[in-house]
């Protein structure tokens, strides 16, 4: 009796209902993602002009500071900015090499000497 209730029953409209809710959820995710996707690149682009209007900005400091070392080389020549300046990368260069798991004292008289 049963046998012949499952077989002789109509599951059409069981299927495309089962069917539809399945595919409802994959057509939600479609239409959102272009939606989200919007939305995530929306604020990127205006932080990526910005950012490059501050890297113009920087390189056109930079090159200003250029122009004035060359115009006046007295502020790089003189001995005591050139003993000011070695003494900052030598401060650099130890700290930078204290950092350094793989040193040795040796390493740092063979820098000193050879500078």
């Amino acid at each position: 009796m049963y046998k012949k209730l499952i077989e002789k029953e109509d599951y059409e409209k069981l299927v495309v209902t089962v069917t539809n809710q399945f595919i409802l959820q994959f057509e939600w995710f479609e239409k959102g993602l272009g939606r989200d996707v919007g939305i995530f690149f929306h604020d990127t682009f205006s932080v990526l002009q910005e950012l490059i209007k501050e890297e113009q900005q920087d390189i056109q400091d930079k090159k200003d500071r250029l122009q004035q070392l060359r115009a006046n080389p007295e502020q790089y020549l003189d001995p005591i900015t050139l003993f000011k300046i070695r003494l900052q990368q030598y401060e650099w260069v130890q700290k930078e090499f204290h950092m350094s798991p793989t040193n040795s004292s040796t390493d740092l008289k063979v820098l000193e000497t050879n500078n």
